[in-house]
């Protein structure tokens, strides 16, 4: 439902044994903008890698499953991203509205308030002292940044963590859209 309507969905199934592999055929059928790439089951990192990698565009959103991105994400991001005076800025987010119960899940809620908090460069580079400064499933990015820095990696660590600070360490410099356009559900467990 994106009023920017030229996207495409690469959905990686990483080993799923529950049905999913199915369904995503059936949507895809139905849907030809959506590729689906089945393979065994490697991890996140791989998985966001493989999507990375036959992704066809000149940007890449992440998102997850239990996510739901607002109608104008694509639209703004992408319009964000192209305006000249952004050409410097190679990963943009978004402010995000906390999906979960703000009283069982109180620090992750606060997390949300604080993230929401860095929106420009500077506070965003400054921020990723504290902790993760944007939200993963909320960004658009340009796809050359992944031949110029690599993806993500997998490890004993946050693999989107890492990525994001490995590429403010080369010099790409993050924003975010100042608009609430992702929704980032947290489950009561």
């Amino acid at each position: 439902a994106q009023t920017w309507a030229e996207w495409e969905l690469v959905v990686v199934d990483d080993g799923s044994t529950d049905g999913t592999r199915e369904l995503l055929r059936g949507l895809a059928r139905e849907e030809k903008r959506m590729r689906v790439i089945e393979r065994a089951h490697a991890g996140v990192a791989e998985a966001a890698n493989a999507a990375m990698a036959a992704a066809q565009g000149d940007f890449v959103a992440r998102m997850d499953a239990d996510d739901v991105a607002h109608r104008e994400r694509l639209a703004e991001q992408v319009a964000w991203l192209e305006r000249a005076e952004q050409r410097d800025v190679g990963v943009v987010g978004c402010l995000v509205e906390f999906g979960g119960d703000r009283g069982a899940n109180a620090g992750y809620a606060l997390h949300v308030d604080w993230v929401n908090s860095l929106v420009t460069p500077a506070e965003i580079a400054l921020g990723r002292f504290v902790e993760q400064p944007v939200v993963n499933p909320s960004v658009l990015f340009r796809r050359e940044l992944v031949a110029q820095h690599g993806g993500y990696r997998d490890g004993d660590f946050p693999e989107d963590y890492e990525l994001w600070l490995r590429w403010l360490d080369a010099g790409v410099r993050m924003a975010k859209v100042p608009r609430v356009l992702l929704t980032w559900h947290d489950a009561p467990t």
